[in-house]
């Protein structure tokens, strides 16, 4: 993918994030489909599930993790998204006219609901035929191993497709959002950059080695790290001559969100989790700062 994306560039994501999100849409729905249907449908798997292991149906669920305020911070850091997610906004911006955008903006909301929805009917299957085993075990026996042949094959094919449709985009706006940091000739800012990106890469790649249990809450801490620096994006779109000590708070709050992976900082304070109150302290006074700066 590293070397798709720097030969093909843009054009080339563009077209092949078509194909590939058509593709996964297709997929993942006929995997879900095919899962409710060896449940014995929805309602009977709900049933079964209710009887088996009932805490999957209630809210925190059986670890207690999706409590109220786990699922405000995903809610704030899902938000910031658009404003911090490069690989996102490139998506847009690309748009031939405004129509374009509009639509765009609202495909992209509407696509990722419906990519993730039959998830859920496989996460309940897999919940109520394999509760004891790991998630790769899980994954692998869910979405090959009890589907039909001709289903499995496509499973592969629109598991690489997410992959790629992710990887391609990534790669791409980290790309630019180094080469705009970077000045002098261009042959040297592009092989600081193509060095830059196959660290990138191979970072990734051990993570994903190393926490495929726990990609989901990884992916999860990750906004939660990029979201606290959408202020200084914000401020950087709103304002002419940004305020300076956004740069500072913001490199804080980072610096929080580290300290807290590393547990230097407690997962709790006065009885909230770490980041609804990271959010209130770092959201309020960014707020101030924004209304008491002048242009």
């Amino acid at each position: 993918m590293l070397i798709y994306a720097e030969i093909g560039g843009l054009k080339a994501i563009v077209y092949s994030d078509a194909i590939q999100g058509i593709l996964l849409l297709v997929v993942i729905w006929i995997i879900g489909l095919a899962c409710l249907e060896m449940s014995g449908g929805l309602g009977q798997l709900m049933a079964n599930i209710g009887t088996q292991n009932p805490d999957l149906l209630t809210l925190p669920g059986p670890k207690g993790l999706f409590s109220t305020q786990f699922l405000i911070g995903s809610a704030i850091a899902i938000v910031m998204i658009p404003v911090t997610q490069p690989q996102l906004t490139t998506r847009l911006i690309v748009m031939k006219d405004l129509s374009s955008v509009h639509k765009m903006t609202y495909a992209v909301g509407l696509f990722a609901i419906l990519v993730i929805l039959p998830t859920a009917f496989i996460g309940l299957y897999g919940a109520l035929k394999y509760p004891d085993v790991s998630t790769s075990e899980f994954l692998s026996s869910a979405l090959l191993f009890d589907q039909a042949n001709p289903v499995a094959a496509l499973a592969v094919v629109g598991l690489f497709a997410a992959c790629l449709s992710t990887t391609n985009a990534q790669i791409f706006a980290l790309g630019s959002e180094l080469r705009s940091l970077l000045s002098g000739e261009d042959k040297t800012v592009m092989r600081y950059t193509k060095i830059s990106l196959l660290v990138f890469s191979l970072v990734v790649l051990i993570f994903s080695i190393y926490m495929s249990d726990q990609l989901v809450l990884l992916a999860r801490l990750s906004f939660t790290g990029t979201s606290v620096m959408a202020p200084l994006v914000l401020a950087a779109v709103i304002f002419e001559n940004p305020p300076k000590v956004l740069m500072i708070t913001c490199g804080l709050a980072l610096l929080s969100v580290i300290l807290s992976i590393a547990s230097v900082i407690p997962a709790q304070i006065g009885g909230f989790n770490f980041d609804i109150v990271l959010y209130m302290v770092h959201g309020g006074l960014s707020v101030l700062i924004m209304v008491l700066h002048k242009k």
